[in-house]
C-alpha cells in the first residue's frame, strides 16, 4: 500500500477557502482515475494542512504530481505551497518538490 501526505501551507495560498481542505482529495482522485483515495487529514503544529491519500504501490507518484501540479487549482499555484512526502512501509520521504531538502516532518 502506497500512503502520500500533501502538507499544504495555507498562507502560501492566493485563494485561502478552506474548500481546499475537502475539494483538493477529490480532484487528486479524480485527477488518479480514482486509484488515489482520501484517507483522511490533520494539521501540523504550525498550523499546515496535512491531507492523505493512499493508492496501489504501482502507482506512479512523481508523473502524477507534475501533472496535478502543472495547472492552478481553486486560483492557487500549489506547486508553490505544497510539500508531498510518499510511504511505501519505511516511513515518509519528499518526492514534491524535486529540490527540497529537508525531512518530511508532519508534526
Amino acid at each position: 500500500m502506497l500512503a502520500l501526505a500533501f502538507k499544504i501551507n495555507l498562507f502560501k495560498l492566493a485563494n485561502r477557502s478552506a474548500d481546499v481542505r475537502y475539494k483538493l482529495p477529490e480532484h487528486i482522485q479524480y485527477l488518479s482515475d480514482g486509484e488515489l483515495r482520501e484517507d483522511g487529514y490533520d494539521y501540523a503544529k504550525d498550523g499546515e494542512l496535512l491531507l492523505f491519500m493512499v493508492g496501489e504501490d504501482t502507482f506512479q507518484v512523481e508523473p502524477f504530481l507534475d501533472h496535478l501540479f502543472d495547472e492552478p487549482f481553486e486560483d492557487n499555484d500549489m506547486s508553490l505551497a505544497t510539500v508531498v512526502g510518499v510511504d511505501r512501509g519505511d516511513g515518509y520521504s519528499v518526492v514534491y518538490p524535486p529540490e527540497f531538502d529537508g525531512k518530511f516532518v508532519m508534526d
